[in-house]
């Protein structure tokens, strides 16, 4: 099982944020690899950072994967952005529309890990 690409999904509250790392094999297989909560303060993106750095091969590229959430995920894609990652912010309509897709009902659920999953799914088998 080769690894061909790896991304982090997150989903960003106001005092925390939840983040989950995914790889894509070359079976087109979608493995989470980890997933930690964190706090959405300069402390908690340092820890994520790293967090990631422990999971990541840095002989490939990385996305980071954020809903926009009103102005909670901004300080955390600024952070991303000054480290010169790759973010990729989606509106929240696409990420319904792309549940829908699934033949999923829309749900507010404690553990956004499955939705998460499948939407590391759409970017990491995207091109």
């Amino acid at each position: 099982m080769k690894i061909i690409k790896q991304s982090v999904g997150t989903d960003i509250a106001k005092d925390t944020f939840d983040a989950c790392f995914s790889v894509l094999t070359t079976e087109q297989r979608v493995v989470v690899k980890a997933s930690r909560k964190f706090s959405n303060s300069p402390k908690g993106f340092a820890d994520f950072s790293k967090w990631v750095s422990k999971w990541a091969d840095p002989s490939m590229e990385l996305l980071f994967i954020m809903e926009a959430t009103g102005v909670y995920h901004e300080n955390l894609a600024w952070q991303l952005h000054q480290a010169e990652q790759k973010v990729i912010i989606v509106l929240p309509n696409r990420v319904k529309q792309y549940t829908r897709s699934l033949g999923h009902k829309i749900r507010l659920t404690p553990k956004p890990w499955p939705t998460w999953e499948r939407k590391e799914t759409w970017f990491l088998g995207s091109p």
